[in-house]
């Protein structure tokens, strides 16, 4: 091995090691904080939540709501699935087409040309 590669493979380890002495540093840190949560903090407190059975579950109707408005708008403006598949056989047929149109007018032209 070279001495160049050595000194440079040296140089990278020190900078290596000297990169995770911050991330220690850092984690130390971090681990030093509080450690808050918006997850933590938006739940309730462990004495407000009353565990269910499944066959409570399973006997209670889900909660009413009120309609949701995006869902009315994309059921009524939506994409039509019904004709996507016969609309997509239709558009590669006109491209096939219209790319044999012009294959078959260039052919046509350099016969009568040359």
């Amino acid at each position: 091995m070279s001495e160049k590669r050595l000194k440079e493979l040296k140089e990278q380890k020190r900078l290596l090691e000297g990169h995770l002495a911050w991330l220690e540093n850092e984690i130390a840190k971090e681990a030093e904080a509080a450690p808050t949560s918006r997850i933590a903090d938006a739940l309730p407190d462990e004495g407000t939540i009353k565990p269910r059975t499944v066959e409570a579950l399973a006997t209670d109707s889900p909660p009413e709501s009120e309609p949701n408005p995006i869902e009315e708008v994309y059921n009524s403006l939506g994409p039509d699935t019904k004709g996507a598949a016969s609309d997509a056989k239709r558009g590669c047929l006109i491209l096939f087409g219209v790319g044999f149109a012009i294959f078959a007018a260039i052919a046509i032209g350099l016969t009568l040309f040359y």
